[in-house]
């Protein structure tokens, strides 16, 4: 593992600093989005080649992407303060602006540039901050994929601009291709798993909590108008659902029969994005905010589980759940908000994951009753690898961690959970405002 020696120039003042900065700009920004919405709703703004949209989808996503940030940027201060570099902090800014830029983007060559921009962190964290010999491997898997990815979508982009309706059906299997990869979809999902494992646990946050949000939101607004606006839906969409569905079914076995509490989560985001891209394929109005509202949630809950895996791994030294059992007697409060984690990860009542997955059954339902039920199927495996969670914290004997001293959460992790708890509890409990809010998407 390579060792960053820290510059004098880049104190933790500066750092902090430097992030209160950011902090001020963008609290700026999205006062102005929430109390001008009159000017700002669907307003807007070209910049060189690149055109952005600010309306309310935007400014939900934004702030989604502000809190998560900012989620992983405190989670992990003492690891990023140790290894502080000027590549460090320029590698978290690009991130940052390039993941508001995409939220915002108002056309796919927009999106396109700013959603690949958004590598330049994880390559980052993989390449320097990985912690085992397979770092190489994940690396590998993850350019190889994001090319494969990015090279779709420029020659979609190249097609529209020569022929646009004479190559239409190369353009959206490109497309769909592409963002299968974005979001992931089988069996282009292989890089997700090892990217998790290889990241500090502020790259794992990034990826379940903003970039495979990236993805959906993607598909969402640029691609599946393209299958609709062109009458193909009839042609692409048995395909698509059969992939998605074996995307789920395959995803939720792996995150039954793996140990590594990371791939775990992996495998359980790999299954909720599965079923919300399942959604995104039903030809309904209701799709649109059924599948926002689960996206957000999924962003809470999966940062979350990830916060949760690196605390269990810096005071342990393992993500192997073989060797947990019973530890909520040595971390009460982590197992406190473990316990409410998995009722969110399985949406459970009064949790935002649960407003999210009704919309979604709902909409599936009007359009094909067998299909809900197939759905619901497959939702029971996310139950099941979800409790692996209560089996580590609530069952077995202490075992050997009965002979080592083990404190619970610190005082900052404790209100970082708090933090990511309180969103999900508030939606659940009183879901009208934000599904006001995305009403006028």
């Amino acid at each position: 593992m390579f060792i960053i020696k820290k510059p004098s120039l880049l104190k933790s003042t500066d750092f902090f600093a430097l992030f209160l900065i950011l902090f001020l700009i963008f609290s700026f920004y999205i006062l102005k989005l929430i109390f001008i919405p009159s000017l700002f709703n669907f307003y807007n703004i070209n910049f060189l080649i690149f055109t952005f949209s600010l309306n309310n989808l935007s400014s939900v996503f934004s702030i989604i992407t502000f809190f998560i940030f900012f989620i992983g940027i405190f989670a992990s201060w003492e690891y990023l303060i140790k290894n502080i570099s000027s590549k460090l902090i320029f590698s978290l800014l690009i991130f940052y602006f390039s993941s508001l830029a995409a939220f915002s983007a108002a056309n796919l060559i927009t999106f396109y540039f700013f959603f690949e921009l958004t590598s330049i962190p994880v390559i980052y964290f993989l390449f320097l901050f990985g912690k085992r010999k397979r770092k190489q491997k994940a690396l590998q898997l993850y350019l190889t994929f994001t090319l494969l990815g990015s090279i779709l979508i420029f020659l979609s982009l190249l097609f529209m601009k020569n022929s646009y309706l004479e190559f239409m059906p190369i353009i959206i299997v490109f497309l769909c291709t592409a963002f299968f990869i974005k979001m992931p979809i089988f069996p282009f999902y292989l890089w997700l798993p090892e990217a998790h494992v290889e990241s500090p646990t502020i790259g794992s946050i990034f990826l379940a909590g903003i970039i495979l949000k990236l993805g959906g939101f993607g598909f969402l607004k640029f691609v599946y108008p393209l299958i609709i606006i062109n009458h193909l839906n009839f042609v692409l969409l048995p395909l698509l659902f059969s992939i998605t569905i074996i995307s789920i079914i395959m995803s939720a076995i792996s995150a039954i029969v793996v140990h590594d509490l990371k791939k775990i989560i992996a495998y359980s985001s790999i299954s909720h994005m599965g079923i919300i891209f399942l959604n995104m394929l039903v030809p309904l109005q209701s799709v649109t905010t059924g599948n926002f509202v689960a996206m957000i949630s999924h962003s809470f809950t999966a940062s979350t589980l990830f916060l949760i895996a690196g605390i269990l791994y810096d005071k342990t030294g393992t993500r192997n759940t073989l060797y947990f059992s019973c530890l909520s007697i040595k971390m009460p409060l982590l197992a406190f908000f473990t316990f409410f984690g998995f009722l969110a990860n399985i949406s459970f009542p009064f949790t935002l994951g649960f407003i999210g997955e009704l919309i979604i059954f709902l909409s599936i339902g009007s359009y094909s009753k067998i299909l809900a039920c197939f759905i619901f199927i497959l939702s029971l495996l996310i139950t099941l690898f979800s409790l692996k969670f209560l089996k580590i914290f609530y069952f077995g004997n202490l075992n050997i961690w009965s002979k080592f001293k083990i404190k619970d959460i610190s005082r900052k992790n404790f209100w970082l959970l708090l933090m990511l708890l309180i969103p999900q509890l508030f939606f659940g409990l009183f879901p009208a405002t934000l599904l006001h809010i995305l009403s006028f998407i």
